[in-house]
């Protein structure tokens, strides 16, 4: 086992880091789900009263590289169609 997950990390491991396992991980995820991680916008949720709105521009958002996240808000309203959003 790697850490306190395992090979099952799905989050960055320490600091902004986002490793290979973890990239890997959410591919074998979202893969069974018929989703490309291309198509995530993922957000580190604070508990906030903030609510961002995401589209098609902000796919991609904290996939490979967490400095990239949707940050300060406690959740996400995606107007467009075909874009998914993770929250951790």
């Amino acid at each position: 086992m790697i850490g306190d997950f395992g090979q099952l990390r799905f989050g960055k491991k320490y600091g902004n880091e986002i490793d290979e396992q973890v990239i890997k991980n959410r591919k074998r995820y979202f893969d069974i789900l018929g989703i490309d991680l291309d198509d995530l916008v993922m957000q580190e949720q604070v508990h906030k009263d903030k609510i961002a709105l995401v589209s098609r521009n902000d796919i991609g958002a904290g996939v490979y590289d967490s400095k990239t996240f949707i940050e300060n808000n406690d959740g996400m309203i995606v107007i467009d169609r075909d874009v998914f959003l993770v929250c951790f």
